[in-house]
């Protein structure tokens, strides 16, 4: 946990099973009692540091703490490729709410999210 002008952050990642890199970032930004998550994800072409990906989900989690809105739906193919290749093992650990089969919308930037049990575990 980061503390920064009274606003808490959070990062947890889904690493890739070659390689043990941290494919998924996901950053959970707590202020008051407002609550955004940012979702980075590399694609294969990427040079994956855990850096970036912070940076990145730090981002879309800015982007909706402060927009109050929830932004950026994926839906490229690839993308949901990836997710699909990465999340599959960790998906009841980490993942259970955000990631899910019958989701039609998984946002880069989500505001006031619907926390899994490993999110409510990290924060509280």
């Amino acid at each position: 946990m980061v503390e920064c002008n009274g606003r808490k952050e959070y990062y947890y990642y889904c690493r890739s099973a070659e390689g043990n890199k941290p494919v998924i970032t996901v950053c959970l930004l707590v202020e008051g009692s407002e609550i955004a998550r940012g979702i980075s994800i590399c694609s294969p072409n990427d040079v994956i540091e855990k850096k970036e990906g912070r940076k990145y989900a730090r981002k879309y989690a800015m982007k909706a703490l402060y927009s109050k809105q929830s932004t950026g739906v994926i839906k490229n193919p690839k993308v949901m490729d990836i997710i699909d290749n990465i999340v599959g093992p960790n998906y009841n650990i980490l993942f259970h709410g955000i990631f899910y089969p019958d989701c039609n919308n998984i946002y880069k930037s989500d505001y006031t999210p619907e926390l899994t049990p490993y999110e409510i575990k990290l924060i509280y």
